[in-house]
Formats: structure tokens, sequence, C-alpha cells
């Protein structure tokens, strides 16, 4: 008898230890729901990448939580030197650009056109679209004798919106096609515009007067704007005097700063006056610019006729410094690669994409890089045998 009454003291005890862990659980879930994504994500930053990783899966709330965690380059432990994955693209690639806050999705646009989305931690391809005009009849009459005898263009620049809702496709031949994008394989036509008369050199998204626009540069010396949701020219810039090869828009200050083919940097504000200041790149020469990640330098590189490769910063409209490009390091990439290949660092450059001589792509990482994607491949392990 007494046996028995322990039994039953004992079951009882333990359905109240159970209960009080469900009450502090419980109590827990609302303490952590409570919380600003900002708090969280500053909670996450202190947590290694997989553990980080792993908080997707909790909830709907916490799916792209680890995705907006901030991250210090210099604290990472090195460049991305380890080649990791290979990837086929099918044809030569022209142009990448990694998500800005989907780390490991990355864009490719070809030389016959295509564009595809690539999941590189899982080594899948997402999106894969061939070229093609959507509406013809709205074409210029130029670009449809083009297409009439040549229904190819190469693609020339790549480019996600800051949010990566959406991406830039620009083409050789006068078009800018819009992209929204949803993950998976969600990919719908948003916009076609026939921007130039000839090629389309570069494009950029940006923000002016807190509205997201489209700038495009290319063979016919202009600068243009565009309305991405109407497709509507809002400013046509003017002066250049030979065609322009890259844009490059400031994210948060309205003014667009190009340069032309011969090395004319120029500075643009959204109001149709003209340049507001003209500089020579160093050695007459620049390919394209970018800004630094906190946007008070501005980095221009080229290389002139004469096969000088030049680098130059700049800094409120200042130039710090220049000179001629020397080799801070070298990385073999196991070879393979092409006289002038494509490369793109991720945000937060711990990959790095590099464009192979077969119609390939090379994803190297370096420590951080190679921790996050095994933790892709082991959650997509885990998913699979869910």
């Amino acid at each position: 008898m007494k046996r028995r009454e322990k039994q039953i003291i004992e079951r009882a005890e333990r359905v109240k230890r159970r209960e009080r862990q469900r009450n502090y659980s419980d109590k827990d879930d609302d303490f952590f729901d409570s919380l600003p994504d900002s708090l969280l994500i500053h909670i996450l930053s202190y947590l290694p990448t997989r553990d980080s990783l792993i908080t997707s899966t909790l909830s709907r709330r916490w799916r792209h939580l680890w995705t907006l965690i901030p991250f210090d380059f210099f604290k990472s432990n090195d460049l991305p030197t380890a080649v990791v994955v290979n990837l086929n693209q099918g044809s030569a690639v022209n142009t990448m650009d990694f998500h800005p806050s989907q780390q490991t999705f990355l864009l490719a646009g070809t030389n016959i056109g295509d564009i595809t989305i690539w999941e590189v931690g899982r080594r899948e391809r997402l999106v894969s679209q061939n070229f093609n005009v959507w509406d013809v009849e709205a074409c210029s009459m130029a670009l449809q004798a083009l297409l009439a005898s040549d229904y190819t263009a190469s693609v020339n620049r790549v480019m996600w919106s800051p949010d990566g809702a959406l991406f830039g496709v620009a083409y050789l031949k006068h078009i800018v096609q819009i992209y929204s994008y949803h993950g998976g394989n969600d990919l719908q036509n948003h916009l076609e515009i026939d921007v130039h008369v000839g090629k389309v050199s570069d494009l950029g998204l940006s923000h002016p007067n807190r509205q997201l626009c489209i700038i495009t540069c290319g063979e016919d010396k202009n600068i243009k704007v565009w309305d991405i949701v109407t497709g509507n020219k809002l400013y046509t810039f003017e002066g250049h005097e030979a065609p322009v090869y890259s844009v490059c828009p400031h994210h948060e200050k309205n003014f667009i700063l190009s340069v032309n083919i011969n090395g004319k940097i120029r500075a643009w504000l959204y109001d149709n006056m003209g340049s507001r200041v003209v500089y020579d790149a160093p050695g007459q020469s620049c390919m394209t610019m970018a800004y630094s990640a906190d946007r008070t330098r501005l980095f221009s590189c080229g290389t002139s006729e004469e096969g000088e490769s030049y680098l130059a910063v700049w800094n409120q409209n200042k130039i710090l410094g220049h000179g001629r490009c020397y080799i801070l390091t070298t990385i073999a990439a196991e070879g393979g690669l092409p006289a002038s290949p494509c490369i793109r660092f991720n945000k937060e450059g711990i990959l790095l994409t590099v464009s192979t001589r077969e119609n390939g792509i090379k994803i190297l990482a370096n420590a951080d890089g190679l921790q996050l994607l095994r933790s892709i491949e082991n959650c997509a392990v885990d998913n699979s045998r869910g």
C-alpha cells in the first residue's frame, strides 16, 4: 500500500514539474515575441553563423532575421580563397550580383542573353530565363530592325534593387528589363523599357526623393532616369562627348556620377540643369565606379589605351589619392579563368564569385563563408529527411 502511494506521489510531482517547465517555456516565448526585430538581430549577432541560421526555422517572423545581421568585413578571418562550389552556367558569364540580404542568392547574366538565379549553397538553379522581348511592337523601329535580323542580345549588367524584391537587366540592344522576384521560381515580368539608341552600358537603382528609379546610360552619350512603376522617363542628362560607360548613383543623397569611355567623370543632380562638376579620371581611363560601404568614398578604376591601370579614391568631390594598381595578393582559384573574368563579392565579403573560361562560375569562400555554406547544406539535408 505504501509503495502504491509513493508511486502516486512521484507521478504527481512529475506532472507538476512538466507543468512548471511548460509555463516557463511559454513565458520565454512571450518574452522573445515582445522584443523588436532590431534587438533580436543584435542578439543573433553574437551567435555563431550556424546557430543564427537555425533560428530561421522557429517561425515565420524568424525566417529572415538572420540575414539582417550586420557583418564586419575586417573581423572575417581572411579573403575568400578556397574554391568550394563549381556551377555550370552553360554560356559565358558577363555580369553577376549577389542578393542584398539572401547571402547565397547569385544573379548572373550571359553573352547570349540568359539570366539565372542560383542558390549557391545548395548548387541549385532557382530561375533560368532566355532572352525575350516582351512587347516587340512597343519597341522603336531601330530595335525592331535589329531583332528582325538577329534575335539575340548579350547581357551587359544585372543588378538587384536595395531591398532585393526587384532586379534589372541591361542588354546590348536598346532595352532594360525589370523583374520582380519573391523567392523560389517566383519570377514575374515587371517593366520593359526601350531606353537608349544602341548599347545599354550600365544601370543603377536608387531612391531620389524617396522614389525608386532606374538610372541607365549608353552608347548615345546620355544618362536617363526612369520611374520604375510606370516606365516614364523623368530626367535626361546630356553633356558627355563620348558614349557613357558607367553610372553610380548615391543611394542616400540625390546625385548621380557617370563616366564616359574617355575617362570624363560628371556629377548630376535630379533637376535637368546639367552636370555640376567635371573631373578627368587618372590616366584618362575609367571602367567602373563604386562607393565604399559607408558611402563616404568613391572608387574609380580603369585601364588607359597605353595599358596602364589606375585606381582612384574620391572623398566629397576631392581626390584623395591615385596611382597605378599594384597586386596585393593573388588567388589561383584552381585555374580555368578567362583573361578578364567577371568577379563579385557578396555583401559580407565572405564569398567571392568568379566566371570561368568554360562557361562556369566558381564560388570561393573564407572560413566564415564555408561555415555558412555548410550550414545551408545541413539544413537542406535535414529538410529532405523531415
